[in-house]
C-alpha cells in the first residue's frame, strides 16, 4: 500500500559550525546507511478504510549508531494515525554523515513518506441498476465466486458495522474527536461483512448478465480499471461496499482536511538548537 520511495533530506546539523557548513554547501551531510523498508502493516488501518492516501514530512535527531532517537512529524490528513505509522517506519532505518570526520550523534534529519493507496476514489453511487436481471444460473455462479474469495482471505462473516481491524485503531491510533466521527459514519452508512457478501454476490451476478463473462473470479478483486469501477459502481446500484465507502468518505471530508500535499517540516523542539555551537546532551531516559 506504501511506496516505497522514501526522501531524506539533510537537516542542519545540531552540531554544526558555521565555517564547516560554508567549506561544503553543496554536499549533503547525511545519507541513508539501512533505508527503512515500509510494508503495507505500515499503512494506518483509518487510511485504508477510508480509502485516502497521505503524505509525512518526519524530521528526527540521531544517535550515535545513526539511528532516530526522538523525532516530530506532521500528516496529512492528519489525526488519522498516519503520524504514528511514518515515525515507526523512519525509526527502521539508519544514517550515516557524509563528512570527513564527521558522525551522525546529534545530526538532524527529515524524511517524506508517501502513503498511497493503489486504489481509485470510489465513485458517487447510482440509484437503481439499468441492466438485465441475473438468470439462476449467473446468481448460483456469482454465489460460488464470492464464497470462494471468502475462503481464500479466511475471514469469518461478521454483522459488526465496524471492521474488527478498523476499531482497535480508532481506539488507539485516531484521534478522538475523528474516531467519534468516523464511528457516527459507520452507524449510519455501514455495512457489516455478512451484508457485504449478500450484496456483492447479487452485484457480480448482474455483472455477468451485463457482460455474459462465464468466470467473473476479475469482478470478485476491486480492480483499479476504470470500466470495471463503473461497472461495480452500477450493478452496486447504491448498495454495497462501494457505496457505503464513498458515503462515509465524502462524509468524512466534508469535516476534516482530506488534501494529501505534503506538510511544512515540524519544527524541532528547542531542546535540538544549539548551545554555542556544542552537541546538546541528549535527554536521558527514564529507568
Amino acid at each position: 500500500m506504501i511506496l516505497p520511495a522514501i526522501a531524506l533530506a539533510s537537516g542542519l546539523a545540531l552540531a554544526q559550525s558555521p565555517d564547516k557548513a560554508e567549506q561544503q554547501p553543496e554536499t549533503p551531510r547525511v545519507a541513508w546507511s539501512i533505508p527503512p523498508a515500509p510494508t503495507e502493516e505500515d499503512f494506518p488501518e483509518a487510511l485504508l478504510t477510508l480509502n485516502l492516501a497521505g503524505k509525512a514530512v518526519v524530521m528526527c535527531v540521531a544517535d550515535a549508531d545513526g539511528y532516530a532517537r526522538e523525532c516530530v512529524v506532521n500528516a496529512r490528513p492528519s489525526g488519522l494515525g498516519l503520524e504514528q505509522h511514518a515515525v515507526e517506519v523512519v525509526k527502521r532505518g539508519r544514517i550515516k554523515a557524509i563528512w570527513p570526520g564527521d558522525t551522525p550523534e546529534n545530526l538532524s534529519f527529515s524524511v517524506r513518506l508517501p502513503f498511497t493507496s493503489y486504489m481509485p476514489p470510489p465513485l458517487p453511487p447510482t440509484d437503481r441498476w439499468t441492466g438485465p436481471s441475473p438468470t439462476s444460473e449467473q446468481i448460483e455462479l456469482a454465489t460460488r465466486t464470492a464464497d470462494e474469495i471468502l475462503a481464500i482471505h479466511n475471514e469469518p462473516l461478521s454483522d459488526d458495522v465496524i471492521p474488527l481491524a478498523l476499531d482497535e485503531a480508532l481506539r488507539t491510533e485516531v484521534e478522538p474527536e475523528q474516531a467519534a466521527l468516523i464511528r457516527s459514519l459507520y452507524q449510519r452508512y455501514g455495512i457489516s461483512s455478512r451484508e457485504a457478501h449478500a450484496l456483492n454476490i447479487r452485484m457480480m451476478a448482474r455483472m455477468i448478465a451485463l457482460t455474459e463473462t462465464p468466470r467473473p473470479i476479475e469482478f470478485a478483486y476491486y480492480s483499479d480499471e476504470p470500466e470495471i469501477q463503473e461497472m461495480m459502481r452500477d450493478a452496486e446500484a447504491g448498495e454495497g461496499v462501494l457505496a457505503s465507502t464513498w458515503r462515509i468518505r465524502t462524509a468524512y471530508c466534508e469535516r476534516f482536511d482530506c488534501s494529501v500535499e505534503y506538510p511544512e517540516e515540524p519544527p524541532a523542539p528547542d531542546h535540538w538548537r544549539l548551545r554555542d555551537d556544542k552537541p546538546f546532551t541528549p535527554p536521558q531516559s527514564p529507568d
